[in-house]
């Protein structure tokens, strides 16, 4: 099972991201069942750099550039880091997820 893990900034916002964790909360609730199947869908909320310490030594060293800092958000596949400072995009997400097709609302409530 391929593991996809989106690192993200404690009380993040974004629409994107929000969206990526209803797809977890659909996924759990047996939606999308053919698209998603394979996968393990999961977020890691970091509030700060003392967090990221606690993570396991193979996350810590994924997360982590050449020089010791990190930009958030980072999306992980099998701890393989596939996208840097940016969610996924809803093409991005169908391109990954084949038989997915997603529209995101990014507008203010």
């Amino acid at each position: 099972m391929k593991r996809l893990t989106v690192y993200a900034r404690q009380n993040e916002q974004s629409a994107l991201f929000k969206a990526f964790k209803k797809l977890i909360l659909l996924k759990k609730a047996g939606r999308f069942t053919k698209a998603l199947a394979g996968y393990k869908l999961s977020v890691v909320e970091v509030s700060s750099k003392a967090k990221l310490q606690k993570l396991d030594d193979e996350e810590r060293v994924t997360l982590f550039s050449n020089d010791g800092s990190e930009l958030l958000p980072i999306v992980t596949l099998d701890n393989q880091i596939i996208k840097r400072g940016s969610f996924l995009s809803p093409k991005e997400l169908s391109q990954l997820f084949d038989g997915l097709s997603l529209q995101i609302d990014d507008k203010k409530e």
